[in-house]
């Protein structure tokens, strides 16, 4: 959850389905949290999300205004 005058409100990512669940019963995963980092981190703190999150590139979700 983020918050402030510097975040684009409202849900981002698609709502997951409660009749679609995982093998073990939990919901399943639409929203790679690496991208919430990647847009915190190059849009808010105006670094470099390659340089410090494994695995980089992710394609940031627009979360910062």
């Amino acid at each position: 959850m983020l918050m402030g005058e510097g975040v684009a409100g409202g849900l981002h990512g698609t709502i997951p389905r409660l009749d679609d669940l995982d093998a073990t019963h939990n919901l399943k995963v639409n929203t790679d949290f690496r991208r919430v980092y990647a847009a915190i981190i190059d849009d808010w703190l105006g670094g470099d999300h390659t340089a410090l999150l494994p695995g980089a590139p992710f394609a940031p979700l627009p979360v910062i205004l």
